[in-house]
């Protein structure tokens, strides 16, 4: 009987059981230890490389190194982005944790497997949405008369610029000529300012806004969220990005709702 022999461990190893097996391929057999196993040319017990197998035990998504050593294995460490014990890995959101995921607070925080994405910066502002900061003002490059009032709305779009004519001209206020003055001499009797149009008669002011003549123009005022030289612009409340948290911004008129994820609550997902 070998495995009654003094050759009956050598025969199995240390980590394996010796049976007589007088029937078998060998006069013996082998019962191993967890993560060792019969060898193919051989009962004796070789370890199990459990790296190797079909379906590893360590996380495969995403993929996180095994390694293997005598009778068992260890897993890495999961990604960055990721947190777990090496067997499943969890996706972080960077997005809750507390700072707008890295992004400005201009922009909005998405997230995703391993990492998170920044927005465009908010109308208003220039950036990579990591960083935003004000932009320019499209006044700056001077596009109106040099009497005119430069008016500029990032709401609208980042260029939107509205020239005003100071009274007593007329015009549309952009470039050399676009103030004009609204008198003319008449005979010899000095400068007389012409019978104008009414120009608010066609009402021209849309969304309840209230016209103002002017001799030969008007102009509008605006109720609140709305914009534009005859309020026709609804003002876009969520280009602000006013949800935080990864809250989702529901625009209305001169309004907006926040819908938070389940970890915030608040007008603005603010509360965690």
């Amino acid at each position: 009987d070998n495995c009654t022999s003094s050759t009956g461990t050598a025969l199995c190893g240390v980590h394996g059981i010796c049976i007589p097996s007088p029937r078998g391929r060998f006069p013996y057999s082998c019962i191993c230890d967890e993560g060792w196993k019969p060898g193919v040319d051989t009962p004796a017990c070789v370890d199990v490389d459990e790296c190797t197998a079909s379906h590893p035990r360590c996380s495969s998504d995403p993929p996180v190194q095994c390694v293997n050593f005598p009778g068992g294995f260890v897993c890495g460490h999961c990604p960055q982005g990721y947190t777990g014990n090496g067997f499943v890995c969890r996706d972080i959101d960077e997005c809750l944790n507390g700072n707008n995921g890295g992004c400005s607070p201009y922009s909005v925080c998405y997230n995703t497997l391993g990492g998170r994405r920044c927005g465009p910066c908010a109308a208003g502002y220039t950036g990579d949405g990591v960083t935003c900061v004000p932009a320019p003002s499209p006044c700056q490059r001077s596009p109106c008369h040099y009497l005119a009032r430069c008016f500029d709305d990032p709401r609208i779009s980042s260029t939107y610029v509205q020239c005003v004519c100071p009274p007593g001209y007329q015009g549309s206020g952009f470039g050399n000529h676009g103030c004009v003055p609204t008198s003319t001499p008449s005979g010899g009797g000095g400068g007389q300012v012409q019978p104008t149009t009414n120009w608010c008669a066609n009402q021209p002011c849309l969304n309840g806004g209230s016209c103002t003549q002017t001799p030969y123009s008007y102009t509008c005022i605006c109720q609140p969220g709305y914009t534009g030289r005859n309020c026709e612009v609804d003002v876009d409340e969520c280009s602000s990005s006013p949800c935080q948290n990864g809250g989702t911004c529901t625009q209305g008129v001169n309004s907006f709702t926040c819908q938070c994820r389940a970890t915030h609550t608040g007008d603005r997902c603010q509360t965690e």
